[in-house]
């Protein structure tokens, strides 16, 4: 399955219901603070200005609870887990993607509330770099616009073609700091936000 098996829908308009912060820890850690800033950025945010968007959501974000934080618990494991902020209950998602699955990534879930059943992301070819996930049977792909940069996008197939959903971008190629836009009418947001942490980490050299 590989994203020119479908052609993409220009005629559908990209508008995101959420928006979101995605900042990680540190430039070495692989944890991510998730902010929900819609508020204060729907209908002032464009997405693909990345300089003007990451100053601006980077105000919103300070100024707003985390939402989701995305933790590693060991350094010697690929393991992610969504928790609620000072939550101690389990883990919203589980993201777990071993160097010996190749890319692979499997995303599962405390309960159905965002998905009935575990999502398996994986590379849609050897050497491709855009991921593909099925979620109730319908394909989506993360394709990294730039060859995984600064921009990101989530395509849902609809009808047979493929139809924008969501779009991740940072301003800076080595900074994974950037800004989540999801039309969650389309795709939820959990689903969103962990499946783009797995495709912004790319640390598979053979998709490299």
């Amino acid at each position: 399955m590989k994203t020119s098996d479908y052609p993409v829908d220009e005629s559908t308009p990209f508008r995101p219901t959420k928006i979101f912060h995605i900042r990680q820890e540190h430039i070495l850690a692989p944890s991510f603070h998730i902010t929900d800033v819609t508020a204060a950025a729907a209908g002032t945010v464009d997405i693909y200005q990345k300089p003007d968007v990451a100053a601006q959501v980077d105000a919103a974000a300070k100024a707003n609870p985390v939402f989701l934080d995305v933790i590693r618990r060991s350094w010697t494991e690929r393991t992610l887990e969504a928790v609620e902020p000072g939550s101690s209950k389990e883990a919203v998602a589980t993201l777990s993607g071993p160097l010996a699955a190749l890319g692979r990534w499997t995303l599962t879930f405390a309960d159905a509330t965002h998905a009935a059943h575990a999502v398996e992301m994986r590379p849609t070819g050897m050497g491709h770099k855009a991921d593909v996930f099925v979620l109730d049977s319908v394909p989506f792909f993360w394709d990294p616009c730039d060859g995984g940069r600064v921009l990101w996008e989530l395509f849902k197939v609809v009808g047979g073609k493929r139809v924008l959903v969501g779009a991740y971008s940072v301003a800076h190629h080595w900074n994974k700091n950037g800004v989540l836009g999801v039309d969650t009418d389309q795709v939820d947001e959990v689903v969103a936000i962990m499946t783009c942490v797995a495709a912004i980490g790319r640390s598979d050299s053979f998709r490299k």
